[in-house]
C-alpha cells in the first residue's frame, strides 16, 4: 500500500523527460522519416525516460524502508512473527538496559541499508550522466564537452585547430 501513494512521482518524472525529449531534432527527424509513433516511443525516448526512472525507484525503495520501519516501530506495520527494521527494534526497547546491542544493532543496519541503496542510486545517476550527459557533466565541462580545457569540443573537425591528430598537419601557430 506505501507503494501506491508514490505513482505521482513516477509520473513527473516521465512527463518532464518526455516534454523535454519530444522537441528534439532527432525526434522531428525520426518523424519525417516515417517513424511511427509507436517507434519513436519506444526507440528514441524510452531509453532516455528509464534512467531517472530508476534512479527515483531506487531513493523510493528507501524511503519505503523508512516509512516501514517506522510504521513497524510504532506497531502500525507487518505484524509479529514476520521480522522487520522496526518491529526488532521496537522488541528491543525492553532489553535495552541489559542488552543495548539488541535494539541498537538493527538500527545500525538500517543506517548501512539506507546509505548503501543511496548511494547505489547516486552512482547510477552518475553513470547514467557519464552516459547521456547531465547537470553534473556540464558544470564540470561546460555546456560543450573538453571545451573547457582548451581542447577540440566533441563534434568539431581539428582540422587546422591547436591539437592536430596524425593525419592533418599542425597549425602554423601553435
Amino acid at each position: 500500500r506505501l507503494g501506491l501513494a508514490g505513482w505521482p512521482v513516477y509520473a513527473r518524472v516521465m512527463r518532464s523527460t518526455v516534454m523535454a525529449e519530444r522537441k528534439k531534432e532527432y525526434v522531428r527527424g525520426a518523424m519525417v522519416l516515417g517513424a511511427t509513433d509507436l517507434r519513436i516511443m519506444f526507440t528514441l525516448i524510452l531509453p532516455l525516460v528509464l534512467p531517472p526512472m530508476c534512479f527515483v525507484a531506487v531513493l523510493d525503495i528507501a524511503r519505503m524502508m523508512i516509512f516501514e520501519s517506522v510504521l513497524g516501530f510504532l506497531g502500525l506495520g507487518v505484524q509479529p512473527p514476520t521480522p522487520t527494521f522496526g518491529n526488532i527494534i521496537a522488541d528491543g526497547r525492553k532489553y535495552l538496559m541489559n542488552a543495548w546491542w539488541i535494539a541498537t544493532m538493527p538500527g545500525v543496519f538500517l543506517v548501512l541499508t539506507l546509505t548503501s541503496i543511496n548511494l547505489m542510486g547516486a552512482a547510477l545517476e552518475r553513470a547514467r550522466n557519464a552516459i547521456y550527459g547531465g547537470a553534473h557533466d556540464v558544470a564540470r565541462h561546460g555546456p560543450e564537452r573538453g571545451a573547457a580545457d582548451g581542447a577540440t569540443p566533441v563534434g568539431r573537425g581539428t582540422r587546422g585547430g591547436r591539437h592536430a591528430t596524425p593525419d592533418t598537419p599542425p597549425h602554423p601557430n601553435p
